[in-house]
């Protein structure tokens, strides 16, 4: 659109059919942001006892240079959205931590990280987390 004209942005747009995490995966390569859920990042789920406080959207910080652009992203986000989002940046101290971050219950809201931490073992569960996902190269 305009925006991407005015500042020169190179971005494309398509769907593709497939299991989720092979999709994802197989389009990784391709680019620097990769967006990963059905929900819209403007809504957020009901879930059952939910107050209106605000989404938490969890940045994963691994300590790379992509861990940056995540954080400053997200918070950029979280800004943007039409509805309220706080932003809490988390270290990544181990596998073990982020597996057990992945499988907490309930489910996150929103996730951000680092592409280098979407490993093969962890695609199937990114991909049905259940809430936005943004992969960042």
């Amino acid at each position: 659109g305009p925006i991407a004209t005015r500042h020169a942005l190179h971005w494309s747009l398509r769907t593709v059919r497939g299991a989720p995490g092979a999709v994802a995966r197989g389009l990784l390569d391709e680019t620097d942001l990769l967006f990963l859920g059905a929900m819209a990042w403007g809504a957020r789920p009901a879930r059952a006892g939910a107050t209106a406080t605000p989404g938490l959207l969890v940045v994963l910080n691994d300590g790379s240079a992509a861990a940056k652009r995540a954080a400053l992203l997200a918070m950029r986000l979280a800004a943007a959205l039409p509805v309220a989002w706080r932003v809490h940046e988390r270290p990544v101290v181990d596998a073990a931590a982020l597996d057990a971050l992945l499988q907490r219950s309930p489910p996150l809201d929103a996730l951000v990280l680092p592409r280098s931490l979407a490993t093969s073992e962890r695609w199937a569960r990114l991909a049905h987390l259940g809430c936005p996902v943004l992969l960042i190269g």
